[in-house]
């Protein structure tokens, strides 16, 4: 089929009919409202309220000869008017400021001006509301002229209900939009995130396993990390619609429940508690520490530390970590020790106790790891040395040049024979091979511990008795005390201090029975610290003493409750992490982790998939 073409003459007709048609709709201008000048300066001449008009209309007109001389004559009044300013514009530029609110005084307009409006409110511009008649300017268009200038009305949109709203708003640049978006994708994010960390802290603190057979929700083999997350979302609207979008999905779409992300977060929540430890243990300044090791269902020896510090609200114990250790030489197990607090950026030095069990490569009395931290903190235990220069001393004055006397030995003759062994009955043996060895290591240790709490009690016990000790025994204790930590105390101030605080106990507790614990507690709650610093540092000092090794046993519970059967070939970060998290369960639920999602939700940005 052939094409038909229209004539010229059908084509001048139809494109008058379209014309007619768009004569006889309403002009734009119709739905405008114009301001009234009331102002004597802004009031303008006829010509050029007629050109304000046309101005604002922007629409095309014939001029008739006449009109057109008048037409002219006004612009070119307006355009000197124009020069004039520029001229002003270009004496004065250097004196006005980059951002000035005056439109007129802008200058040259640039990328960081356009920025810098975009985020401003259009409302601080001074001249935003004025009449801009004198920028006026008549545009040739074949054998029509058009006259344009900047009105008002370009600073806002026309919405279709009429309602108005600045076209330079904040939020009306692409990158604004965009950090919107990504500030609601964050919040979004953040939200999933805090039901994930509850569900971690609610499991890690319980000691109990995340993982199940597969990573499904819906299935009853899934674990309870997902089946709990599974239980919330019947509770929880928004945690049942973010698992009806994005559960199940597979590799590629970011769900925030993935395995992947649960082990990220247990190891940032273990990092978080340990730094929380370590703060606090710093801020105490001195500690004491104890160590013991167990194997645990790997075969694998694990070391664990715990340390004892004391806050405002008093002595408290707190486990670190398992430290993996291949023997059980003393040398070998200070090498370990000494790493750790390296590693921690734990000052050795502020060290004031040790607890270790009975085993001879931990309490060994010459070679043990006791001795061997005695020996890098010499200056901060009992008075190791002092004993030894003095059985030096007894050693060299006991010594003689006595014979030596050969002892002679007994050979048996010809009818002589050796007794006949003694025969030992059942009970008789086992008084003798078991239960008395028994008891003779039992005494000895009861001995050396009775020594060690007598030896710190001598130290400190006159705390408990100042109100009633008169000055030269109080001046002998301080001193005796200020010669142990010399570098904390100061024997002087001590005694200074000792006496003040002698009567302030008349007064404040009279008649009442005196435990260091207690009087540490006094001087905190009464803000005392600062009157009395050298005996809040000695009561610190007394506190932060370990008294037990339990810490350490306790902890094993938790490691064979952890590290089981059924989870083996748990790392040994994880391990470390989810055992903090169990033993200090009660620190995990006073910590704030709304910071670290913030972090983690602004750092791990994922691709979306629509």
């Amino acid at each position: 089929m052939n094409r038909v073409y229209e004539s010229g003459a059908a084509k001048k007709r139809k494109a008058k009919e379209e014309q007619k048609k768009i004569d006889k709709l309403p002009k734009i201008t119709g739905f405008l409202k114009q301001d009234d000048i009331t102002s004597k300066n802004d009031e303008t001449p006829k010509g050029t309220a007629d050109l304000q008009e046309n101005v604002i209309q922007n629409e095309s007109v014939d001029l008739n000869p006449s009109e057109q001389s008048e037409l002219s004559v006004a612009t070119q009044v307006l355009i000197n008017h124009r020069t004039e300013e520029e001229a002003a514009l270009r004496s004065t530029s250097e004196k006005i400021e980059s951002y000035s609110t005056d439109i007129a005084l802008w200058g040259e307009i640039n990328e960081k001006l356009r920025l810098y409006w975009l985020q401003k409110n259009p409302g601080l511009c001074s001249n935003k509301d004025k009449d801009f008649s004198k920028s006026a300017r008549i545009y040739q268009e074949g054998d029509k002229q058009k006259v344009r200038t900047l009105n008002k009305s370009l600073f806002q949109l026309k919405l279709q209900n009429n309602e108005s709203r600045s076209r330079a708003r904040e939020t009306g640049s692409l990158e604004n939009a965009l950090t919107i978006q990504q500030k609601n994708e964050k919040n979004y994010w953040i939200q999933v995130l805090r039901r994930i960390t509850d569900t971690i802290k609610f499991l890690a603190s319980r000691g109990l396993a995340f993982r199940g057979e597969n990573e499904r929700f819906g299935s009853s083999q899934n674990g309870n990390y997902l089946g709990i997350l599974e239980l919330l979302s019947e509770y929880d609207p928004f945690l049942k619609e973010h698992i009806n979008t994005y559960g199940n999905k597979g590799h590629g779409v970011t769900s925030y429940l993935s395995a992947n992300i649960c082990e990220e977060f247990i190891g940032l929540m273990g990092e978080k508690v340990l730094a929380c430890i370590i703060s606090e243990l710093k801020k105490a300044k001195y500690y004491s520490f104890s160590v013991d090791s167990t194997p645990d269902i790997a075969h694998l020896d694990q070391l664990t530390f715990t340390v004892r510090y004391v806050t405002d609200q008093g002595p408290i114990e707190r486990f670190l970590m398992f430290v993996p250790i291949e023997g059980h030489n003393a040398e070998y197990l200070t090498e370990v020790v000494v790493k750790f607090f390296k590693d921690n950026d734990i000052d050795i030095n502020d060290c004031r106790g040790q607890s270790y069990d009975n085993a001879s490569n931990m309490s060994g009395r010459y070679s043990g790891l006791q001795t061997r931290i005695r020996e890098i903190n010499k200056d901060k235990f009992d008075e190791f040395l002092e004993k030894a220069k003095s059985f030096t001393d007894i050693c060299e004055s006991e010594s003689t040049s006595e014979p030596r006397n050969r002892r002679r030995s007994v050979k048996l003759t010809r009818f002589e024979g050796e007794s006949e062994h003694t025969q030992f009955t059942g009970d008789e043996k086992l008084k003798i091979e078991i239960f008395y060895p028994i008891i003779d290591s039992l005494c000895s240790n009861l001995k050396t511990r009775k020594t060690a709490y007598e030896t710190v009690n001598d130290n400190f016990k006159f705390f408990t008795a100042l109100p009633n000790m008169t000055y030269e025994g109080i001046k002998e204790c301080c001193e005796k005390l200020a010669r142990k930590y010399d570098q904390e105390i100061s024997a002087e101030n001590l005694i200074s201090e000792c006496l003040h605080y002698k009567h302030y106990l008349r007064d404040t507790r009279k008649n009442e029975e005196l435990f260091i614990p207690d009087l540490y507690l006094q001087l905190k709650k009464e803000f005392l610290t600062s009157t009395f610093p050298n005996i809040e540092i000695s009561l610190r000092i007394f506190l932060t003493l370990m008294i037990t090794n339990c810490a350490g046993e306790r902890s094993f519970s938790r490691l064979k409750l952890i590290k089981s059967d059924h989870r083996s070939t748990m790392s040994q970060s994880r391990l470390n992490h989810l055992s903090l998290m169990s033993i200090e369960s009660d620190l995990l639920k006073s910590i704030d982790f709304d910071e670290l999602i913030s972090n983690f939700a602004a750092k791990k940005s994922r691709k979306k998939v629509f």
